[in-house]
């Protein structure tokens, strides 16, 4: 009887072996993804002000780089920008003035209304 209560309790531990196992794993695992999202969040960053371009220049930079920051500065991704100039030209006739393009005037638009800023920033 003794060898029967003795491999049952033999059983009983190795199954709280292996639960306690699984919770270590899954801490570990836990940990690594919270470990590998800080780092993607707060290390891996997508240098956003390297461009020392201004006027055109400076909008063509923005709509054909990174979106994010396209959508910082304008408020919008630059497919829409791109439409809406287009819009702005075939509908409405606005081309521009002859020192400022309409995408630089639209884009000057843009990042007064949508980043409160003053005309003395632009």
């Amino acid at each position: 009887m003794d060898l029967l209560n003795d491999s049952s309790d033999s059983q009983d531990q190795d199954a709280e072996f292996e639960i306690s196992d699984d919770i270590v794993l899954a801490a570990y695992v836990f940990g690594c993804a919270s470990v590998v999202a800080y780092v993607e969040t707060y290390m891996n960053k997508v240098p956003m002000h390297t461009n020392i371009q201004t006027g055109y220049g400076w909008v063509q930079y923005t709509l054909d780089g990174n979106e994010k920051k396209c959508h910082n500065a304008f408020r919008m991704s630059s497919h829409v920008f791109r439409q809406l100039c287009h819009t702005l030209c075939t509908r409405y006739g606005y081309d521009g003035t002859k020192l400022v393009c309409l995408e630089e005037l639209v884009a000057m638009t843009l990042t007064l209304l949508g980043n409160a800023m003053g005309n003395r920033m632009m």
